[in-house]
């Protein structure tokens, strides 16, 4: 093992959800879960990467893959830079 590494320190790219625009299903983009746009009180709301409210796309069962051909640019550039997150 190197020394110094631990699996408590591991992490992994950050994931995202999958959502796709109302009136352009054919661009996928990459949703928040929630939890960081709480606002006055009101419950949490998925927003996307590139700012689209959830009243604009429909969740998808899948997650967000910034690779696709169908990924919004915006969302794909956000979500590859996003930080890392500790492994599960």
């Amino acid at each position: 093992m190197v020394e110094g590494w631990s699996f408590a320190s591991a992490r992994r790219p950050a994931t995202f959800g999958c959502g796709e625009q109302r009136d352009a299903p054919e661009i996928q983009h990459a949703r928040t879960a929630g939890e960081d746009t709480f606002f006055c009180g009101f419950p949490p709301q998925s927003v996307t990467l590139c700012g689209l409210a959830e009243e604009e796309f429909v969740a998808v069962l899948c997650r967000f893959e910034p690779e696709s051909e169908h990924a919004c640019p915006q969302c794909r550039t956000a979500a590859l830079a996003a930080p890392t997150v500790p492994c599960d």
